[in-house]
């Protein structure tokens, strides 16, 4: 097939693809409760200073006391404490899969908090028994949710945020996680895949996934190109859109780093990766932008075809940046497939992580890349393969990965040495969207069957 008739074939797939939706979606108020706009009277008494366990991804911004997955008050309630930490060996090598709860769908992320997940397809679960996670309730979110955040609240209220491609955002309170209630309806101008809770504080982020390009895909964009819309949820009952930053690039998914000297933001760009300064949270700073992929801008408004800046994460010192390429907006099954174009054949790397040395923020350089290798097995539905979301396990001393492909699976990606990545091993029951790593589990969100819970070996 020649190179024009595959961006044509690449442009039709991204159409339909996971990643890009086209239907604006209107919040189902008929099946939504009455509000309950009654606070809990009863403040908490601060989270504690010492983290839980050390992790930069979930350490709360300095400037705020709002509680976090590993800083929580110790009066918290029964559902905000974490799990049973399981000791992980001296040296992680591989998963073994524990158990599978649910039907939902995780789609570009569920959320855990303390002994609760909730995808956002509105299925909420105990989690406080990894090996035998259950159902707790479902409701109906009201929008055909992408994606679901929780926020805590130092008066005990506990609240998911589901995001949708309807500009529409449902804020449900779970502090009773079984009895859900509709607090309020947050609403953007440009329809999101993807929010982001800067830990600690009562801000969100609207990941639009607009890229660098005005009008790119199903997106209205500025002129000076791609926006961030800043939400402030510090009373949930009455959501307040505080900010239009016109950062260049409207992100796909935002992800965070927090020290008491320095406090970053990562945003995956579709076509760029930026590094944000957000020691303010409502007027960050743009650090440094490296176009996907190579640090070479691709065709102007057409970054969907090639490489995706998709999800980005550091490692613990912050020296080493991941970049997961959705490829094709996740249409194609690539993984780095090849493509016969006449005489010649073009190849990837597709659908890669590419790992950058960011030690010197403003000028990151490429390191390396990695993808699994093409696969058949007897479990795997056919499908998409390409980098999705994922975590950094927390070690001092080594530097890990957990990395959902869709139907390519879970990978345990060693990179210690970003020059030479390595898999280490590969989890392929399923069409993997999203993967946690918490307290010695792994939790991986898939496309159609809820949750499942591997543990590190």
């Amino acid at each position: 097939m020649r190179r024009g008739r595959w961006i044509v074939l690449l442009a039709a797939l991204a159409a339909v693809a996971g990643c890009i939706g086209t239907a604006r979606d209107e919040v189902d108020t008929q099946s939504a409760q009455t509000p309950d706009t009654g606070a809990v009277e009863e403040v908490l008494a601060p989270p504690s200073e010492q983290a839980l366990w050390s992790d930069p991804q979930l350490a709360p911004h300095p400037d705020f006391d709002q509680p976090t997955l590993t800083h929580v008050p110790e009066d918290a309630p029964e559902w905000w404490q974490p799990i049973d930490e399981r000791e992980l060996p001296d040296e992680v090598e591989g998963f073994e899969h524990l158990s599978q709860q649910g039907e939902g769908w995780a789609g570009d992320g569920f959320a855990i908090f303390g002994s609760l997940a909730v995808n956002p397809d509105g299925e909420i679960f105990d989690v406080s028994d990894p090996t035998s996670p259950e159902v707790l309730t479902t409701f109906d979110t009201g929008v055909n949710g992408r994606q679901s955040l929780i926020i805590p609240y130092t008066d005990g209220t506990l609240v998911t945020v589901i995001a949708s491609s309807s500009g529409e955002y449902p804020v449900w309170d779970i502090t009773d996680p079984e009895d859900p209630r509709l607090l309020s309806t947050i609403e953007v101008d440009a329809p999101g895949h993807t929010l982001a809770n800067p830990p600690g504080t009562p801000y969100i982020y609207n990941a639009n996934s607009e890229g660098g390009y005005p009008g790119y895909a199903y997106n209205p964009a500025t002129e000076e190109g791609g926006k961030t819309e800043f939400i402030d949820l510090s009373d949930p009952r009455n959501p307040e859109v505080v900010g239009d930053w016109v950062n260049g690039y409207g992100c796909h998914a935002i992800s965070f780093h927090m020290t008491e000297d320095k406090q970053r933001a990562y945003c995956a760009g579709v076509d760029a990766t930026q590094i944000w300064d957000i020691e303010d949270p409502l007027d960050p700073e743009v650090v440094s932008t490296s176009p996907m992929p190579h640090n070479q801008q691709p065709a102007p408004g057409l970054p969907i075809l090639a490489t995706v800046s998709h999800w980005v994460v550091v490692n613990e010192d912050a020296s080493v940046m991941a970049v997961a390429d959705e490829t094709g907006g996740g249409a194609a099954p690539v993984c780095d497939a090849h493509v016969d174009a006449g005489d010649a054949r073009a190849s990837g790397p597709f659908a890669n992580v590419w790992f950058y040395d960011i030690s010197d923020e403003e000028n990151p350089e490429l390191l390396s890349w990695i993808s699994p290798s093409t696969h058949v097995t007897e479990e795997q539905r056919p499908g998409e393969c390409t980098g999705h979301i994922g975590r950094m396990i927390p070690d001092a001393d080594r530097d890990q990965l957990v990395m959902t492909f869709y139907t390519g699976g879970t990978m345990l990606i060693d990179f210690t040495n970003p020059e030479d990545p390595y898999i280490q091993d590969r989890w392929t029951g399923k069409d993997s969207m999203d993967s946690w790593y918490y307290n010695g589990y792994v939790f991986v969100g898939d496309r159609y069957d809820g949750i499942d819970v591997l543990a590190l070996e």
